[in-house]
């Protein structure tokens, strides 16, 4: 009913190889489909395993950005999407959950570290719970990489609407981070 309001990241599970593939193939023929969503937890591979390699390939040979559920020690830590994002430099990777889900120090400060370190790396907003150090992200480090995620139904989406609307954020960034930065990261600009 809205094709220029919603689009559509096709969900496979790597495991299956060709057939992943050629679902590839068979979805991404609609432009409502924008970009690959991979869940590792749940599709249970390491994300930075050679299973991955040839959805990357894919989504490399046709400009197509990667969403990667991420923070789960041993599937998709961001250390490990941290590699992908290093073999793959043209490919978009996004990592949901704010790229962890303990808030660990370590955690976080690999967040910023591979923030800065490669620029086709983006971050979903949602599940950081440290309002302060997500403020702290996008102010100081790539508010242009920051993508508003509200991970309903796991968290509520007032309350992730609010760390940026409260934040202290200027309104610049306000604005990238909740509307403008999805666009980016789609190729819709």
């Amino acid at each position: 009913s809205y094709p220029d309001k919603f689009y559509g990241a096709v969900r496979i599970d790597p495991w299956k190889r060709e057939k992943a593939i050629d679902e590839f193939e068979k979805r991404f023929t609609s432009p409502q489909f924008k970009a690959i969503y991979l869940h590792p937890w749940e599709e249970h591979f390491q994300c930075n395993n050679e299973i991955v390699y040839p959805v990357m390939a894919f989504a490399q040979e046709r400009s197509l950005p990667v969403i990667i559920e991420s923070g789960y020690p041993w599937m998709s830590h961001i250390s490990q999407i941290g590699d992908l994002a290093r073999l793959y430099p043209t490919v978009k990777i996004l990592a949901t959950n704010a790229g962890q889900l303990d808030l660990s120090g370590l955690t976080l400060g690999e967040v910023n570290r591979l923030l800065k370190k490669h620029e086709n790396l983006y971050l979903g907003t949602s599940s950081a719970v440290a309002a302060e150090w997500l403020a702290d992200l996008i102010q100081k480090g790539v508010p242009d990489r920051m993508v508003f995620e509200s991970h309903y139904p796991f968290t509520q989406p007032y309350m992730e609407i609010f760390r940026i609307t409260h934040g202290y954020i200027q309104e610049e960034d306000k604005r990238r981070v909740l509307r403008e930065n999805i666009g980016g990261f789609l190729g819709l600009k």
